[in-house]
């Protein structure tokens, strides 16, 4: 297991490994420690694993009347990638003087690096990052995405399908009421709105400010939120779970008469998977055209990228 966190000496990350039985990983950096200094103050907010076990440190570097994004990538072992940054670190600064934080960070399954926090006058920000540390200027704006009045983004998750599921508070001035915030945006950063129709939900717990630190996307399709309710209004607060059912559903397109290209735009519109793609000739259908799909068309809602399989003509037998 991997802690991370931060030193008041050197102003700088620090990672421990840790064993089961509890006791520090000695083979890990010095003693099962690692420390990483940067330029100004700064400390470890979120930590992701490669499937080559190369860790990735996110956090938050602060100095007088400055606030910068801070990331290092380390060798399992624990000594600094070189292939990552300028010698395993690489710093973001957004102009800003104040309100700019880490929150969390998460790998996609391209190993490119989304890191979720506030952008000081940007607000709520997404960055996106290839695997050598340098800005994906292919995701969103130039490769940062702005979550516009969503307050403060506090989690994020990558999913296998390709998709991006952020937790954040919701701020509204006129009442002074934060609430628990899930937005889904594509791969590439743009608001997927077959989320609940509108690319969010939300929920309101308490009177006054809850904020989720926390989520979890289970296999199943629902979001689970962890965080706290009634924050800084009480003094007791109160720890929220909120769970919300699976927005998204599969129902089969007619794709039969289709080109087989046209019939895989439909099947993804509908929030399915194209399955198993077999060709056979036939005298009846042009080459290329969908012949019978598996499961047919309507009937009940299934389950997100539920695989349609197609029987597709390779044209009448010469």
């Amino acid at each position: 297991m991997i802690v991370g966190g931060g030193t008041s000496r050197d102003g700088g990350f620090v990672l421990c490994r840790i064993k089961r039985n509890g006791s520090l990983d000695r083979t890990f950096g010095t003693g099962g420690r690692v420390a990483t200094p940067f330029n100004m103050r700064s400390s470890v907010k979120g930590l992701s694993v490669q499937r080559d076990g190369k860790i990735v440190a996110a956090g938050t570097g602060r100095g007088h009347e400055v606030g910068e994004w801070a990331l290092a990538r380390y060798l399992p072992d624990g000594r600094l990638d070189p292939g990552f940054g300028n010698g395993g670190k690489i710093t973001l600064h957004f102009g800003a003087l104040q309100n700019v934080f880490v929150s969390a960070v998460t790998l996609q399954r391209d190993r490119k690096i989304l890191v979720a926090g506030n952008g000081g006058s940007r607000g709520s920000t997404v960055v996106r990052l290839k695997t050598d540390g340098s800005l994906d200027v292919t995701f969103a704006d130039a490769g940062g995405l702005t979550l516009g009045r969503l307050a403060e983004a506090t989690a994020i998750r990558a999913l296998a399908s390709g998709g991006i599921v952020v937790a954040a508070s919701t701020y509204y001035y006129e009442t002074n009421k934060s609430n628990f915030a899930v937005v889904r945006y594509t791969s590439r950063g743009v608001i997927d709105k077959r989320f609940w129709g509108q690319g969010a939900v939300e929920a309101a717990i308490s009177p006054h400010f809850d904020t989720p630190h926390a989520l979890v996307v289970q296999r199943d399709g629902k979001v689970v939120l962890a965080g706290g309710a009634d924050e800084y209004y009480s003094k007791s607060g109160a720890f929220a779970l909120v769970r919300f059912m699976p927005p998204f559903s599969c129902r089969v397109p007619d794709v039969r008469r289709r080109t087989l290209a046209d019939a895989r735009r439909a099947v993804a519109h509908a929030g399915c998977a194209t399955g198993r793609v077999r060709r056979v000739y036939s005298a009846n259908a042009p080459a290329e055209r969908v012949i019978s799909q598996s499961p047919t068309a309507g009937g009940v809602l299934r389950r997100e990228l539920t695989r349609v399989r197609l029987l597709v003509s390779r044209g009448p037998r010469r």
